[in-house]
């Protein structure tokens, strides 16, 4: 796997990486550009065989169940406060996706006998779309996570985190938007596998029936394919330049969250 320093493909801080997303409001600049789309092949090359599976209705076999209390998150005080400000923040559709992401990122690392920082993942995948519905705030362009990361620095540092915890959560938010997978930490990995299988179905091959059953169960989707596409649309046209602007308008985005394996 490339480290997030090599994923960057330059020097200084690495491409979606707290910050990064700090030092350039999450506007990429050409070489952004180009390492993203380099991300994005070695991403269509990874998942290729296992989409071709999928369009000829190919199902893995042999696929181990997860134990449901893996998926329970860590309860504490610093993760109550989260849970409450996702309510809050945001509508039933992100919160839920939101919950999912933690839940589809744990099932993930059991499979793969990942270790992680439960509450640094819980935390992040819950704060990680909190300004996803608010395209326009602050006004000028920037990625949606530089907001968020605000937030979520201001809660760790009430509960007492170190430095270092609260910075994990940081790059967990901002590096789930690139497109290769980050290696660097386990929880940012976590969160990146959570969100992109709940969105595009990202190694959504590696679950279980059962298990996949079990976290809709707890958090049905609310129509987030048809909502998604118009916040895709939003996000994109209030921030040109950002990572989702790219993602929108020159990786189809919106083509793979339609066919996202999902019934919603």
């Amino acid at each position: 796997m490339l480290s997030a320093r090599q994923a960057s493909g330059s020097a200084g801080s690495a491409l979606g990486t707290a910050a990064w997303v700090r030092e350039t409001r999450g506007l990429l600049r050409p070489r952004d550009r180009w390492t993203l789309l380099a991300q994005a092949a070695l991403y269509g090359l990874a998942t290729l065989p296992w989409e071709v599976r999928r369009a000829l209705g190919i199902k893995r076999r042999g696929l181990s169940r997860v134990d449901p209390n893996v998926l329970i998150p860590p309860d504490s005080t610093v993760c109550r406060e989260a849970e409450q400000l996702v309510a809050e923040s945001t509508g039933v559709m992100v919160a839920n996706h939101s919950h999912r992401t933690y839940a589809w990122g744990a099932a993930l690392a059991a499979q793969d006998d990942l270790r992680f920082d439960r509450e640094v993942a819980y935390v992040a995948s819950l704060l990680h779309d909190l300004y996803w519905e608010r395209p326009a705030i602050p006004p000028e362009p920037h990625c949606f996570t530089l907001p968020a990361t605000d937030d979520a620095a201001a809660l760790c540092r009430r509960a007492g985190w170190t430095d270092v915890r609260t910075e994990a959560v940081a790059d967990a938010i901002t590096l789930h938007l690139n497109v290769w997978p980050p290696r660097d930490a386990a929880e940012a990995y976590v969160v990146f596998v959570g969100a992109r299988l709940d969105v595009v179905g990202y190694r959504y091959w590696d679950l279980h029936p059962d298990t996949v059953d079990t976290v809709i169960g707890r958090h049905p989707r609310r129509d987030l394919k048809r909502k998604a596409l118009d916040d895709f649309e939003a996000q994109a046209a209030a921030n040109p330049g950002s990572r989702v602007h790219f993602h929108t308008r020159y990786l189809a985005s919106k083509w793979f969250t339609k066919r996202a394996p999902f019934a919603d």
